[in-house]
């Protein structure tokens, strides 16, 4: 079997793979690494169909969760944008955490003092598979 496909490993990531490193991306899988620039607040979003993961290399994050999104806009299928979080939880992420996002739960990342470097790992729900709750 012969493939075009190629392996790569990200070991000590540092922020200057961000250059160096292209998105990668499968059918139901995707990694792609990321840096936030302070100060940042992040728009309110959630995806029913893809479950996500954050690694966080460099920084501090508040990441906020919810049980609930009003008046989002769906820009794609499974895809909201906008509106309001109800029953919402924060979650401190930093340096060497791993926040593991279940799709359909509303989601907002905000970046206060300094740069957040993280990967972001999308992964496609099963098919018949539920979304999550906070």
């Amino acid at each position: 079997m012969e493939t075009r496909k190629k392996a790569f490993q990200i070991k000590s990531a540092t922020a200057n793979l961000l250059e160096e490193l292209p998105a990668f991306r499968e059918e139901g899988f995707s990694i792609r690494l990321v840096r936030i620039p302070a100060p940042f607040e992040g728009i309110p979003e959630a995806h029913e169909l893809f479950h996500d993961i954050y690694v966080v290399f460099d920084g501090v994050a508040d990441v906020i969760t919810s049980s609930e999104l009003g008046g989002g806009v769906e820009e794609s299928k499974g895809e909201w944008r906008g509106g309001i979080m109800s029953g919402i939880h924060h979650h401190n992420v930093e340096k060497g955490d791993i926040m593991i996002i279940p799709a359909g739960v509303p989601h907002a990342v905000n970046v206060q003092n300094a740069d957040v470097f993280q990967a972001v790992i999308k992964i496609r729900v099963k098919d018949g598979e539920n979304g999550g709750s906070c």
